[in-house]
């Protein structure tokens, strides 16, 4: 103990021992043994929690052959990767500066405030980062009304979607759908596969019960479901758009069924087995904004820019360029057969001619494989279009309902072009539930009610009624009609 005068005078009434100056809390001490600790076990964490862990089996040995060795320090900076320290301090950089705009600019901030007061914020997976938003679509007074879901895959991998509420908003007013906005961690947390297996499990979520029950029955089932994307998130859309086609077809192949080699990798490798199928993945249409579909002409395309070397398009597939090839949805469709082209929904690709980011000839390549494909299974399919946009660049659109500009020419343009999709779409789909339920009312023996479809004489099958009204289909007795 020590008094006043004592401690003035420097002088202690008793002495401390050495011993206890040197316990196991003084920095002296604990700071060497943590450091010792964490360079002795970096190698075990980092191969417990290994930020491309994700990579499927088929691949992790040209993943691993391709990695630099940076030794025990590189070992450690991805442990430290693995923990999400970094991507909480990310998203909240992220958070943090979207507000700071939102104040530098009052009309982006009150916009801000009433999406957020919008935004229904769920979980669809049991990670940190994957999170959605929810836009409900304005209720219709007319119960046989349906439109589809809009999932949409921002460019930026981050879980804090608070940068795109206004664009939830604006989309699910225009298009008048339903739209979620869906959150996923980009590189270095998660590598491409991580990535698309995060589409396809928001995906899944939506075909769900929960997600039914949230979303809207006849929205999800009638409706149907589009995924939108724009940037690497239009690149993800189209993975596993087309890896959920292939997959179907390969479920039902008869000399692949018993074990099936799945190329999502929500699936693959016996994931989730039993409890998603690849038509749980398989969506109605697909929407492209700005997307990279051959990711070895993107990777030329920034090492011409300069920014090779900051770029993490090589290291997210796995430090291969090789598998470059693999993870490009233009590649794909090349070795695509008639029965798997049949599969793949409609597409539409909207692209701006000033994109510095992603040239406007990558989308411009992929819809020409996208025609071939089409052209050489005899799908002709009018639904699919490639849309450029004049004095656009990659990241205009976002900007315009984001911050609020005065002028929205643009997002006018691409918000008009999408609603002639989804409608185009929500006709289709609404055609094709008629057709199911006319044929399973002809191979019906049973007189089913309501003034809709009728069998009065008992006879195997019957007549339409040619006077029905296609605007007045009843979706909610599709089920009755079917069974």
């Amino acid at each position: 103990q020590q008094t006043h005068a004592e401690r003035e005078a420097g002088r202690c009434s008793r002495p401390i021992p050495m011993a206890m100056s040197w316990r196991w809390s003084s920095p002296y001490v604990a700071g060497p043994l943590v450091a010792a600790a964490l360079w002795l076990g970096a190698p075990a964490v980092a191969f417990l929690l290994d930020p491309l862990r994700d990579v499927p089996s088929q691949h992790s040995a040209i993943a691993k052959q391709h990695r630099p060795a940076g030794g025990r320090l590189r070992l450690l900076w991805e442990a430290l990767l693995a923990s999400g320290l970094p991507a909480l301090l990310h998203d909240s950089f992220c958070a943090a500066k979207f507000r700071l705009l939102c104040l530098l600019k009052p009309e982006a901030s009150v916009a801000y405030q009433l999406a957020s007061a919008k935004a229904i914020r769920k979980r669809y997976g049991a990670k940190r980062d994957q999170v959605m938003e929810i836009f409900l679509r304005k209720a219709s007074a007319d119960k046989s009304v349906v439109r589809p879901v809009v999932l949409f895959v921002p460019g930026a991998g981050s879980s804090d979607l608070a940068a795109y509420r206004t664009w939830g908003v604006r989309m699910s007013k225009v298009l008048n759908c339903t739209v979620v906005n869906v959150g996923y961690a980009a590189y270095p947390f998660r590598s491409i596969w991580g990535q698309v297996e995060a589409v396809g499990k928001a995906t899944a979520w939506v075909r769900s019960a929960e997600g039914k029950e949230e979303l809207g029955l006849y929205d999800v089932d009638f409706g149907g479901v589009v995924l939108c994307g724009h940037g690497n998130g239009a690149h993800l859309c189209m993975l596993s758009t087309l890896w959920s086609a292939m997959d179907v077809v390969l479920s039902t192949d008869a000399a692949s069924k018993a074990a099936p080699p799945f190329l999502h990798p929500l699936i693959a490798d016996g994931k989730n087995e039993g409890e998603i199928s690849p038509a749980d993945l398989l969506v109605d249409a697909a929407v492209g904004i700005s997307g990279a579909y051959d990711l070895s002409k993107q990777s030329r395309f920034e090492q011409h820019r300069g920014i090779g070397y900051r770029s993490a398009l090589v290291r997210s597939a796995g430090w291969a360029p090789e598998l470059l090839e693999e993870l490009s949805p233009e590649m794909l469709l090349q070795d695509l057969n008639a029965e798997t082209v049949s599969m793949v929904p409609p597409i539409s690709l909207l692209h701006g001619e000033w994109d510095g980011t992603v040239p406007v000839s990558s989308t411009h390549c992929f819809w020409l494989a996208i025609d071939r494909a089409r052209e050489d299974a005899n799908d002709a399919r009018e639904k699919d279009n490639f849309v450029v946009f004049e004095e656009m660049a990659h990241g205009d659109v976002l900007d315009e309902i984001t911050y609020q500009r005065e002028d929205k020419a643009l997002s006018q343009l691409v918000f008009t072009q999408l609603r002639s999709f989804v409608d185009d779409l929500t006709a289709w789909k609404k055609t094709k539930v008629q057709a199911s339920a006319s044929d399973a009312w002809r191979t019906s023996d049973k007189t089913v009610g309501g003034g809709f479809l009728e069998d009065e004489e008992g006879q195997e099958g019957g007549e339409e009624d040619d006077d029905d009204d296609d605007d007045a289909f009843d979706y909610s007795r599709h089920d009755e009609l079917k069974a």
